[in-house]
């Protein structure tokens, strides 16, 4: 499971207190800067996880982010999996 939410970036702390919570800073947790996603002055966060991280995340986040429709999500989740996945091959040609 996996969710998107955008942060001012005078909004940082609220990373620092995601990647501080027990249990959610165990999880995976991407961030990005927004303007490729149409999101300017912003940072988009991708968290994946069990849904009880994801609640807490949301928890922590109700305040200072905005959690993405499942639209917009999926499709900035995609182009991530694509870079990560593009990386991935080009190590694998550096080294392989």
């Amino acid at each position: 499971m996996y969710s998107v939410f955008t942060i001012q970036r005078s909004n940082r702390i609220l990373i620092d207190q995601l990647l501080s919570d027990d249990l959610v800073g165990r999880q995976s947790l991407i961030q990005k800067d927004g303007t490729p996603f149409g999101h300017e002055g912003k940072i988009v966060i991708v968290l994946e996880g069990s849904p009880e991280a994801l609640e807490i995340a949301g928890k922590i986040l109700k305040d200072g982010a905005e959690k993405l429709p499942e639209e917009k999500a999926s499709s900035i989740y995609e182009k991530i999996k694509d870079e990560e996945r593009e990386a991935d091959s080009g190590m694998g040609f550096l080294f392989g």
